[in-house]
This record gives C-alpha cells, structure tokens and sequence, in this order.
C-alpha cells in the first residue's frame, strides 16, 4: 500500500468536517450537540488490487471522566461495495459494566448506553443489494418503497440496541451514536470519491433559518450560543440543537440527526437523539429516535421506514413489523416512541409534558423536511 493513496482517501474524508485537526494532523476534534468529540482518519491499507481494510476510530471526549471510544472496521471491495457488513465496537468510559453483545456484523464491548440502531445500516449491505451505498433515489418516499437490502442492513444495529441501552446516560453519550453513523456514512462517500477520482458538488443542504422559519417568527428563541433554538409547546419547553448532516456520495440521500432537549429546570433534562434519512427530493423514509429519562432505562423506537411493498415498518431487535395504520413514516414514528415509552416502569406518572415527547420527534421531524434545500 502507498501512503499516498491513503492520504488522498483521508483528504476526502477531512473536507467533510469543519473541526480542528489535532494529535499532529491525525484527528479531527469537533463539538456538536452540546458535546465535543474526536474521529481519527481513517488507517489501514489499500491494496494493489484496490480493495481496502480501513479502521476507523471515534472518542465522545468527557472532561473529567473516562472517554467514551467507539471503532469501526470495514473492508471495501475494489469498486467500493462492503466485503462484509462493517464490525462496531463500543467501550464506555463508565464503571457501569454491562455484558459483552456480540450479533451479526457488531460487537459491542463494555458499559455502553447509545442507540446503536442509529448505525441504520443504509449503507451497509449490500451483499443482497451488490452496493455498500444504497441510491436512495431507487427508494423515493413518493413511491413508498426501500429495497430488501436496507431492511435487512437495518436489523444489524436494532438486535444491539435494546439489550445494551440500560444505563443512566448523559445526551451526549446518547448522542454518540449519531456521531459515529455520520462518521460511516463520510467515509463511504469518501472511498466512492477516492476511487471515481473526486467529489460532487453537494445539492443537498439543511438550513438552520429555515428550521426557525418552519418553527414560526415568535414562537422560539435563540438558545446556548446560537447552535439551538427554545420553544414552548404542548405545556413546556423543548430544546431542539441544529442537526447535523451528511450527504450520500452524488446527492443521492441526506442523513440529518440531532438532540431534542426537555427542559426539566431544576431536574435532569429529558434527551431524545433523533436521526432521519431524506431521499434525493428531500422526502422523508427513514426515521429512528433513543429516549433518555432520569430514573428510566433508555428506550429506542427501532427504525420506521418503508418495506419493498411500500408499507411502513417497524425493525426493531424482536423482528420486523409492518404497521398497517399508517401511511408514512412521519406518523408512524409517534406511535413507536409512545409504545417504547409505555414500556418504562414509571411511565403512569409522567405528566402531560413527558408523554407529549413522541408529539416533539413528529414535528420536528416535520421542520427538518421543511429545512432542506434541493439543488
């Protein structure tokens, strides 16, 4: 392998962030969602015959307490489609200790307490589909439909996510998985510009302006330095960050997460990490969100997308399942918050305001539609 070709795919990969490079140019630390983190560029070795064996490796940096450390390991073929579906491991820098999980393609190691099934596996798959990056524009919401490989690429992170999210947790450990699916999916688009010989020009944007105009003049206020807006609604107030995004090589989808605040005042505030996938017209067919309460377990809602039928499902890590009363994946991601939640042992206290949560991930789903720019 020639270190030049590993520079040129780690150039790619460096345009995609806008922190701070550190440890001499081998990392890029950034702060996002109220939190900071590290993601190391990408090593391993690129072959003579084009195949690549790349290890990635991402830090949720905590001040005082032991980092969180998350690696991603994934071998491309020559023409940039996964070997095998990427290996995730995960080391919380708690105490809290919880078995090791080892499923299909991921291996989660230590006290961890993130929504693994944000690594949705849009872009992981594809033995079935025969490409590592699914076009998404052969999957328009207007036309209601994924393809099988999708689904089946999803499933890989929801069997993880349930049996490891038991413990208290801070947003930004939450929020760290949401990270790490923005890491994968740059270097997907990385590895596709490296071997195509350069990048396309980005026609795919979120504007936080038009996320307050989608809230409506008057009806928030610019919070915490700008980076989120505060909003009354639903009898009490909500904390949305800007999201973050990435774009699928040559515009063909948009990955937008972000953190949702309640705000408790004196109490810990409740978190919601909340990812979502956008096709190239800028609909909606991929949505997922992980709750983090004080004195509850995490609850995750899976992933709410579109079967090849064009029905909307539910893939969580008890199997999959197609919810016949809905039409879209906006609807349908209400109920499957306010079912996870029902399943919380205190949840016939909550008030209002906390059972209203599911209301806060539709419509904000529904404002990040409103913020996306095509073109």
């Amino acid at each position: 392998m020639s270190n030049s070709n590993l520079n040129n795919l780690n150039n790619y990969f460096k345009a995609k962030y806008s922190g701070k490079l550190v440890d001499n140019g081998t990392a890029i630390e950034f702060t996002t969602q109220d939190s900071k983190y590290r993601v190391n560029l990408p090593t391993g070795t690129i072959s003579s015959n084009g195949e690549m064996d790349l290890t990635l490796s991402l830090t949720h940096i905590r001040g005082g307490a032991k980092d969180d450390v998350a690696t991603i390991k994934v071998k491309y073929d020559a023409q940039g489609n996964y070997k095998s579906p990427p290996t995730v491991s995960w080391k919380a820098g708690s105490d809290a200790q919880v078995p090791d999980w080892v499923t299909t393609g991921v291996n989660i190691v230590g006290g961890v307490c993130v929504g693994v099934e944000e690594l949705i596996g849009l872009f992981t798959a594809p033995e079935t589909a025969g490409a590592s990056v699914v076009l998404v524009q052969g999957v328009a919401a207007t036309t209601l439909t994924i393809t099988e490989a999708v689904t089946k690429g999803i499933s890989i992170y929801n069997d993880v996510a349930e049996r490891v999210c038991k413990i208290a947790d801070d947003g930004g450990r939450l929020y760290f998985s949401a990270v790490a699916t923005h890491a994968l999916n740059r270097l997907d688009t990385s590895v596709l510009e490296y071997i195509n010989g350069g990048s396309i020009p980005k026609t795919l944007n979120f504007k936080n302006s038009m996320f307050k105009d989608a809230i409506g003049a008057g009806k928030y206020q610019d919070d915490k330095d700008g980076e989120a807006v505060e909003y009354h609604t639903n009898g009490d107030y909500y904390r949305t960050w800007f999201a973050d995004e990435s774009v699928n090589y040559g515009n063909t989808g948009l990955l937008l997460s972000c953190k949702i605040d309640g705000v408790r005042d004196a109490n810990k505030d409740d978190h919601i990490a909340l990812t979502a996938m956008y096709d190239i017209a800028g609909n909606l067919f991929s949505a997922q969100a992980v709750l983090q309460m004080k004195n509850e377990d995490t609850v995750t809602t899976g992933s709410v997308t579109y079967n090849e039928n064009g029905q909307v499902i539910q893939v969580t890590d008890k199997g999959t399942f197609v919810l016949s009363k809905f039409t879209s994946v906006v609807q349908a991601i209400d109920n499957a918050l306010e079912s996870a939640m029902q399943t919380a042992k205190h949840y016939d206290n909550y008030s209002d305001a906390r059972k209203a949560l599911p209301d806060i991930v539709q419509v904000n789903l529904k404002w990040m539609a409103e913020s996306i720019v095509v073109g």
